[in-house]
């Protein structure tokens, strides 16, 4: 032990000295700026895959550049780079400091340099939401392009559009956009018309106008075709396939998905490979093809695991997960689950370790270079004291060794003599725990039935009802991730039906956080809209449970059911999210749809909820329920319930009383389910009016 310690003291030692002496040239040797060069062009090629070792290049070109006398345009070339360096990386405040740094040594550089700094300040900015600062450098970008350069002027008021795009300003943003297709047109630029169109697609995309969007997608991937300009097409194919989806044209989207993956492959795009990948079994999961859709997100885990795109795995294993458990395939989604839940838990260190690293190197950097004249006097004396210091920290961890040793031989007889007491005592700790979190189970569910509306309310504000509520049968299980909800406001009756995330505790508690945003929501509401209620609790829900909003790729919330009755003029107002409602007249059964997005953060969230307004006669039924009566499995565990059932089943007792429904919707589901584990939280509400 002692001999392996001299041993690293002595590397140390040699490391540090020679380290010193290093660092000059001699006569016949590189020069400076030849040095910042390579360390420049490292650079470029480290950028991409390596970012941490561009911004270590790049810190080595600035020390270098303040260590001696360097040329204007060489120290342009160091600031704008940093500046890159740090915009690639997300650290976009310190990116716009750099190139502030660079535009004080631009003087002499050529205009097209002076061009792009301002391109890439006034994209930073935009990403920050700077748009002053964005609409300040993209100007001045278009200043200085000449009369003739008519693809220049193009691209600077592509820029300009985007700015007002960002600000929502979408007839401006359109006007420049259109500017720019001009431009392109008469330089008969083909790949420049492209873009426009492909950014016109995103500008109409962003208003939810989609078929407009669709048609500029199209002309812009008819453009990108001509010119063979496959990687474009990657983007332009994937946003037509998106949007495919969001028509609910899901074939069409898988085809669109397929072309892009083809492209990816010959290209070896691995990021574009994974996301393709996703969106494949993203589309196979809603044409009910599960197993497919299981091998596409199987697929894109294979890709994102070898190209270490840990927030795309762990997407797929979410989704994969989710499929396996609709299937039944109860030990294969957990797994997948709790391998989603580290890997974003192991993302969320590595982003804030390489956050805090990029900012203490920019630090560290900017001192290094103040102080770099005085170190260079100091650097012998340091690296003494240095090694000396390490000489005297390496005798004392010996020490501390050597000791530790000594009592750990003494502890472990101590240890062998206590392992039965040991393990008897941790015995009863189990008992206590298990004991303490049974109390805290039933405490839970004694809030949530607090929190849920009385019985005694629900009668004087509904005519007719019943409620089959059946929380899922784990262990120690009392508490519910599905709720039901009603309020009373002047002529209004609101009633809701959730299902919220995940079930027992977890559940409960989405739920109770459901059912206090609710009466807050509709309390604040002088006239109640279903649709608008829909909107706010999802506002409030991203706030509470999802504060970093779709990007976090923590999917918390809830699917839901909610009606608004005004019973003077007889009308039921409907929106729902994710879960439909089913009208019985006359013995027929009419759903009525949901948006196809839930309650939380998610890549819909921004897109409003719609409602339909039907009115009611003396007789109908309204049924809301949540999911986990139809994915219930049989006794067998082959085949679930379906929706298909449920409608046979509701058309074949809607005439009876509510209460006799009830028992027959109980008793058909635990005859259904046999000795089969319940899957999910289950909950019917059906209204007579």
């Amino acid at each position: 032990m002692i001999r392996v310690v001299v041993n690293i003291f002595t590397i140390v030692v040699f490391v540090l000295f020679t380290s010193c002496s290093g660092g000059r040239h001699s006569s016949g040797e590189a020069t400076a700026t030849d040095s910042i060069r390579i360390l420049l062009r490292d650079v470029e090629r480290q950028i991409d895959s390596y970012p941490d070792s561009a911004l270590y290049s790049a810190g080595r070109a600035l020390r270098l550049s303040m260590r001696e006398e360097i040329d204007g345009q060489t120290m342009f070339d160091v600031f704008f780079t940093l500046g890159v360096v740090f915009e690639k990386s997300g650290q976009y405040d310190d990116a716009i400091s750099y190139f502030y740094n660079a535009l004080e040594h631009s003087k002499k550089v050529e205009i097209s340099a002076l061009v792009l700094l301002y391109n890439y300040i006034g994209r930073t900015a935009l990403r920050v939401g700077k748009h002053d600062m964005a609409m300040e450098f993209f100007p001045k970008a278009l200043k200085l392009r000449s009369e003739d350069d008519l693809e220049g002027q193009a691209s600077s008021f592509l820029n300009i559009g985007s700015v007002y795009k960002s600000e929502q300003n979408f007839a401006k943003a359109k006007e420049y956009y259109m500017n720019s297709l001009q431009l392109y047109t008469q330089a008969n630029n083909i790949e420049g018309q492209a873009n426009c169109y492909n950014s016109m697609g995103s500008l109409y995309a962003e208003q939810y106008d989609f078929a407009m969007a669709m048609e500029y997608y199209r002309k812009s991937e008819q453009y990108h075709r001509e010119i063979e300009n496959s990687e474009a097409l990657l983007e332009v194919i994937f946003n037509i396939g998106f949007l495919n989806e969001i028509f609910g044209e899901f074939e069409q989207a898988y085809d669109a998905y397929l072309e892009v993956l083809n492209i990816a492959l010959s290209l070896s795009h691995h990021r574009a490979k994974a996301e393709t990948y996703y969106a494949l079994g993203r589309t196979m999961h809603e044409l009910g093809k599960n197993d497919m859709a299981a091998y596409y997100f199987g697929k894109t885990i294979e890709t994102a695991q070898q190209s270490n795109l840990q927030e795309i795995n762990s997407w797929a294993l979410s989704y994969r997960a989710k499929i396996f458990t609709q299937t039944g395939r109860h030990s294969e989604a957990a797994t997948d689950y709790q391998a989603a839940l580290s890997m974003l838990e192991e993302l969320n260190i590595i982003n804030q370790e390489r956050a805090r690293l990029f900012t203490q190197q920019r630090v560290q950097y900017e001192e290094d270079a103040r102080r770099e004249l005085q170190m260079k006097r100091n650097r012998i004396l340091r690296s003494f004291i240095i090694a000396l210091t390490v000489a005297i920290l390496l005798t004392i961890i010996v020490i501390v060794v050597l000791h530790k040793n000594n009592v750990q031989k003494k502890k472990n007889n101590i240890i062998l003599s206590r392992q039965r007491d040991e393990i008897e005592m941790q015995r009863d700790e189990i008992i206590t725990q298990r004991d303490e979190i049974t109390e805290s189970i039933n405490a839970a569910s004694l809030v949530q039935k607090a929190v849920l509306p009385s019985k005694e309310y629900m009668d004087a504000i509904l005519p007719d009802y019943f409620i089959f509520n059946l929380p899922h049968n784990s262990p120690h299980t009392s508490v519910s991730g599905d709720f039901y909800w009603t309020l009373q406001r002047g002529d209004h009756t609101i009633v809701a039906v959730a299902d919220c995330t995940g079930h027992g505790a977890a559940g409960a508690v989405v739920s109770m956080l459901g059912i206090s945003s609710l009466n807050k929501i509709v309390n604040d509401m002088e006239t109640p809209q279903s649709d608008v209620i829909l909107n706010k609790l999802r506002d409030m829900v991203i706030l509470l449970l999802n504060p970093e909003g779709a990007q976090s790729n923590t999917r918390n919330g809830m699917d839901i059911a909610l009606i608004v009755i005004n019973a003077q003029r007889r009308e039921i107002q409907f929106s729902g999210a994710k879960n439909p409602l089913f009208l019985i007249r006359n013995g027929e059964l009419t759903e009525k749809k949901a948006d196809r997005m839930s309650i939380g953060a998610d890549e819909m969230q921004h897109k409003p909820f719609t409602s339909e307004i039907f009115t009611y006669t003396e007789g109908d039924m309204v049924y809301m329920f949540s999911d986990g009566y139809v994915d219930q499995f049989d006794a067998e565990d082959k085949e679930q319930f379906k929706k298909k059932r449920l409608k046979e089943l509701l058309l074949s007792i809607a005439e009876k009383p509510v209460q006799e429904q009830s028992r027959i919707v109980e008793k058909t589901h635990r005859d259904w389910r046999g000795k089969n584990v319940q899957m999910d939280d289950i909950l019917v509400v059906g209204i007579r009016f």
